[in-house]
């Protein structure tokens, strides 16, 4: 009986063995090949399209900026840091009708032979915000500044200041 029931086993394992040809092999690979055509061909027509119907976001390169480092401004925690004598308009407010007659006489004190340096700050710069306060304070450790104020510092400290308009505008005048 033994032998009856393996050869009954035998004959159901040769029952379920698929056979297996080149040519079934070769049609499964033509269909992978073939979806693969496909699938780029899609992403190929899409790309296409994109390109076509975007085309008014085509790069272009932007023309190159000259690059324009002021030496003449400087931040309000540099004030009393440099060398020598000199001159410094901080300036609290862009849109200060006096602004650009500040500027035009300095220019014009610059346009002299010897004159001293100018040095702008402008406090409405996020890194200058903490030198705003409500009341001008010319201690060196805690400036703050409420209006446009020309300072005279020299060796680091103070010397003169003018806080009124038409006093910075006097006293650049009369330089």
């Amino acid at each position: 009986m033994a032998k009856g029931k393996n050869y009954k086993n035998a004959k159901n394992v040769k029952n379920n063995v698929e056979v297996v040809s080149t040519s079934d092999e070769m049609k499964k690979l033509g269909k992978i090949v073939v979806s693969l055509f496909i699938i780029i061909g899609i992403f190929y027509i899409i790309a296409v399209y994109v390109s076509k119907n975007t085309g008014n976001l085509k790069f272009v390169p932007s023309k190159s900026v000259e690059s324009n480092i002021s030496y003449e401004t400087i931040l309000a925690s540099d004030i009393l840091s440099k060398d020598g004598e000199y001159y410094v308009l901080v300036n609290t407010d862009s849109k200060n009708p006096w602004l650009e007659t500040y500027v035009k006489a300095i220019e014009d004190y610059k346009s002299k032979d010897e004159h001293l340096k100018f040095y702008k700050v402008d406090l409405e710069d996020a890194l200058n915000k903490r030198y705003v306060g409500e009341e001008n304070n010319l201690e060196k450790d805690n400036l703050k500044f409420t209006k446009t104020t020309l300072l005279k510092i020299k060796d680091g400290n103070i010397v003169e200041n003018y806080s009124d308009s038409i006093e910075i505008y006097s006293h650049i005048t009369s330089l």
